[in-house]
Parts: structure tokens; sequence; C-alpha cells
């Protein structure tokens, strides 16, 4: 091969190598077009449907249009900006109004779907108390004619499109009853009852669907397969209640014979009542306003079960095992309906012993209510307030139970919650004692008649 044809092969051969190269390097960029593709197209398909699926976020109204708004209604003449109408349409006043929403109809025939939540909004923070009839009644008209401006909603936007399905939840006088159904029937949590119809849980709508939601599950309790602990946690227990509406709540399930007949779901409400700050244990002065407020039976029902637990706890457990031979726990467990505040005081040696058994706490960790007393020989005693009377019972045997009258009994007993210690000498006060509960023979016969000369019967 002479020179010249061994040149052109090599370069023959260099633009072969060339080729290949460009050949290599657009097929490596197709492949990486082919897989990017897809991701631009969810991409696109995402900033296509920006906004439709997210209900819009609340906005204030500025002053300057609820001014402009009020001399329009003094019949000033003026033409309102379509931006101003955009931003009244969530302002609760003005939305619900009928001249506002005859207005917007004119002169925005077909409204967007931020301008139609804005009015959905402005409608559920207006909607009145569940008792308040003349209040629904006058919001019907708002509402019929914002469902209409719903109901004619065409375009993609799906908070608007779900609620066009919704009108007699939405819309309606008995539509929180609706909501409440809804929920329990489809067996959801309340979070994801209002992210599914896209609500906000703070208007006065969710209100009054949570309160009917609450009379609806106690009306049906059992049927739910939600566990207890859900449903009187988020319902019952709902932060976003007004205080009135949380104790009309509390007393509504306290009152409620299905909760009291049913062990587990007493238990959960009472520990739920004890830990919750708006509440508290209604026996101690410092929560004594917190129950202000709530039905005399339904504070009364509550305390009721507070004394069972604590006859229960000082007959059972402050006392050494089968040391109630003359059956006082039973004894005392029939006026329980009487009782007013009941009180376990313990001695040092009780105390260590309880605390090494755990029992000193109830089955969720809930810290029990219990005072202290000294003494020689140590015994722990068990105060029990029937209004009238006040009975201080004993733990260790030979103690009888002394009578107090309302009259005397503020000589033995200054603070029925006093955090120091009582003495067990000063609560057996003979001279001040109406009478002594001796434990032998037929002594509960003889405290049954003593206690009835006070009014005070079994229950």
């Amino acid at each position: 091969m002479n020179r010249e044809a061994k040149v052109d092969l090599d370069e023959s051969l260099k633009v072969l190598e060339s080729c290949l190269q460009d050949l290599q390097r657009k097929s490596e960029e197709q492949r990486r077009r082919n897989a990017v593709a897809p991701r631009l197209e969810k991409l696109e398909e995402m900033i296509a449907d920006l906004g439709t699926n997210r209900p819009a976020r609340p906005v204030t109204c500025p002053e300057e249009y609820k001014a402009l708004w009020e001399e329009y209604l003094a019949g000033k003449p003026m033409d309102l900006a379509i931006g101003a109408i955009r931003f009244l349409a969530w302002d609760p006043a003005v939305a619900t109004g009928t001249r506002f929403l005859e207005l917007l109809t004119q002169k925005v025939p077909q409204p967007t779907a931020r301008m139609l939540q804005g009015l959905v909004n402005s409608l559920h923070q207006a909607w009145p108390s569940h008792d308040d009839a003349e209040g629904l009644r006058d919001l019907a008209d708002p509402a019929n004619r914002i469902f209409k401006l719903v109901a004619g909603y065409q375009g993609p936007n799906r908070v608007v499109s779900r609620w066009k399905a919704a009108s007699g939840m939405l819309f309606d006088a008995v539509g929180p009853n609706q909501f409440a159904v809804d929920m329990l029937e489809n067996n959801r949590t309340l979070d994801d009852h209002f992210k599914f119809w896209f609500l906000s849980p703070g208007s006065r709508y969710a209100r009054a669907g949570v309160r009917q939601a609450v009379t609806e599950w106690l009306m049906q309790l059992g049927k739910s397969t939600l566990p207890y602990q859900a449903r009187v946690s988020e319902l019952i227990f709902w932060s976003g209640w007004h205080p009135a509406e949380f104790k009309e709540c509390v007393a509504l399930a306290l009152l409620t014979k299905s909760i009291e007949n049913t062990p587990q779901l007493r238990e959960l409400l009472k520990h739920s009542i004890l830990r919750d700050s708006r509440l508290g244990d209604p026996r101690l002065p410092r929560n004594a306003n917190n129950w202000l407020g709530l039905s005399d039976e339904a504070r009364r029902t509550f305390v009721r079960w507070l004394s069972a637990d604590d006859i229960e706890f000082f007959f059972e457990h402050v006392l050494p095992a089968g040391m109630d031979p003359h059956g006082r726990k039973d004894f005392w467990l029939r006026y329980i309906k009487s009782i007013q505040m009941s009180r376990p005081l313990l001695c040092d040696e009780d105390r260590l012993r309880l605390i090494s058994s755990a029992k000193l706490r109830d089955g969720d960790g809930t810290p029990r209510n219990f005072g202290s007393i000294d003494g020689t020989p140590p015994t722990s005693a068990f105060l029990l307030d029937f209004g009238d009377l006040v009975i201080v019972e004993f733990s260790r045997t030979g103690n009888a139970g002394y009578v107090y009258t309302r009259q005397k009994v503020n000589r033995v007993i200054k603070d029925f919650w006093s955090s120091t210690p009582f003495s067990s000498n000063g609560l057996k006060v003979r001279k001040l004692a109406y009478d002594r509960i001796i434990h032998i023979g037929a002594w509960q016969d003889d405290a049954a008649n003593l206690l009835a000369h006070y009014g005070i019967r079994p229950d």
C-alpha cells in the first residue's frame, strides 16, 4: 500500500469513528429525553391542575371595601369594582346579605371557583347554633342563593364540584345533621371528614356539625367500628369547641346511660375529663369555675363515679386484703348518689405500700386524689360528705365511724381538700360527733336509720 492510499484509509477510519460517536451521543440524548418526557408531562398536568384540588385560602376583606359597601347600602351612587366584590364575598356579614347576593348575581353571573368558596365560607361562618330556629330561618334565603351559584358552576375546580353534589348537607338548615350521619356511616374520622368535603373546621357550621355528630354517636353507641377512644377524644374533646359547647357535649356524654353502663367507655370518659385542663376534678376548689355552666345533674353523675372509685380504692386497697369483714364497701356503695364529696386520707405506712404496688394511679396512669393523715397507731381514713352529714371511716380495726353534722363538722375538718396532713385523733372528737358507727352486730341497720333521719337513703 502506497503512502497516499494509507492516508486515505486513515482519514476514512477517523470519519467512521466520528460518525459512530455522533450516533452514540444522539442515542444517549434520545434515551434521556424519553426518560424525562413522562416526568415533564406529569409536571404539566400538575401545573394545569394547580388550584383545582385544594380549598382556597381564606382572605380578610380590607376595611376600605367594607366602608364602600356601607356607603353603597346607604344609597351613595357608585359602581363597585369586581375586585371589591371578590373580597366582600369572604366577609360573612356582607356575603350573607340579600343586597350583596343580588348585586353579585348581576355583575358576576358566573362567579369564579375562588369567589364561590368565599361565599360558602361566609355562609358557614355565619351559621346559627342548632337551637337558634329564627337564625336558621333568616339564613335560608342567602343559603339558597349561594347554592344556586354553586350549582351553576361548570369549571374544573374539584372543591366546588364536590360541593355541588352535597347541596342538602352544605346549604340546608338540617345540613349539620347530614354532616354527622355522613361521617358516621362512612366511618371517617373527624379530620378525614373535613378534608373529604374541603370544609374549614373553624366555622360555626363545623361546630354545629360536630355537635350533631356527638348526639348521633351517643344515640348509635356500639354500632360504630371505630375504637371508642377515637370517638371520645375526637368528638367530645375536640379542640375546636367554644367553652359552652364543650361543656354541653360533656354533659350529654355524662348523662348517656349506655356510657355509664359500659365500663370501658365510662372509664375512658372519666379519665379524659380528669386530664382535660378545661374541667378536671369538680370536687377540687381550684376547678370549681371550670364546671360552671354544666348541669347539676351531669356534675352529680361525675362525682358519683369518682366517689365509687374512692370507696373501692379505700376498702379494696387501703385496707389490707380481706380486712373488710363487716362489708363497709358494699354498704357505702349503696349511697353513691347521695355523696357530694369523698376523699381517702393515707398514713405513711399505707402510702408507701401502695406506691410500691402502683395502686396510687388508676388503670391509665391518672394519679388518684388522696390526702395525708398522721397518728399513732398509724391508720388511714376515709371522708364521706353527704351534705348534711359527714362521716369519717378508718382503715384500722377497732375504730368506729364518726358522724358529724354540717353545723359541727367545720370545727373538725376545716378544709376538706387540705394538703396539710390531718390528725387521726383530730378526726375523732366525741363531744362534737353527732353519733358513732360501731361495726358490730346489726350496725348496717343502725347506720341506715341514722342516714334516713337526714333524708339520705340507699340508691
